[in-house]
């Protein structure tokens, strides 16, 4: 009911169309209220993206991505940080077991890069992964600046005894990209070798934009 004591009945309906230059969509397709940030993009303030389940694995002894997602274009202010969060579970190789390589990637970037030694899980062992990276914008435009930050740790499920944690970040050095086009921001992850079968499985991504 209103100052009016006219009664609003609240109810679905259809996404708003896209609206004519100059103005905004009040909502953000999810149904939440829009803002404009200072690169002018309308977006939702619930920053995240629901959970996915890939449940897409890592074999390979070459980085291949173990989780990834997109930033919009224009939504980047200096300032603003972007999280990628990943659980999953490994298998250690059979047989004689093997390293494990961790990094993060941005706008098609390796930036944090940390190696477990093959000492992290028994041969033959299953454990549990968490990784987490983030991008933080420095400085906005066509030549933005980032930097970027990883945490890996490995829970083997028998022994050894207690959890492996990788961390880097960019420190001193940036990377460039555009903040005007959308860029990827990604976990890879490759194995010291095929031999003996090890594996990653991606079963949870969490993403979106924290500040």
């Amino acid at each position: 009911m209103d100052l009016l004591n006219e009664i609003i009945s609240m109810g679905n309906g259809p996404i708003p169309n896209v609206p004519a230059s100059g103005f905004v969509s009040l909502f953000a397709s999810g149904g939440q209220p829009n803002y404009i940030n200072a690169a002018g993009l309308q977006m939702g303030l619930v920053g995240s993206q629901n959970a996915t389940f890939p449940g897409n694995s890592v074999v390979a002894a070459t980085l291949q991505n173990l989780g990834s997602f997109t930033i919009p274009a224009n939504d980047a202010e200096a300032g603003a940080v972007y999280q990628l969060e990943i659980e999953a579970n490994f298998t250690q190789a059979a047989g004689t077991a093997t390293t494990i390589r961790f990094t993060s990637n941005f706008a098609g970037t390796t930036d944090g890069d940390q190696t477990l030694g093959a000492a992290f899980c028994a041969a033959g062992g299953t454990g549990r992964f968490y990784g987490r990276v983030r991008a933080y914008c420095v400085t906005t435009g066509v030549s933005g600046t980032w930097k970027t930050s990883l945490l890996a740790i490995t829970t083997p499920t028998a022994g050894p005894a207690g959890s492996y944690v990788a961390e880097d970040n960019s420190s001193g050095s940036v990377i460039t990209a555009d903040t005007t086009a959308s860029q990827v921001l990604a976990l890879k992850v490759a194995w010291g070798t095929t031999t003996g079968s090890p594996g990653i499985t991606n079963r949870v991504t969490i993403a979106g934009r924290i500040a």
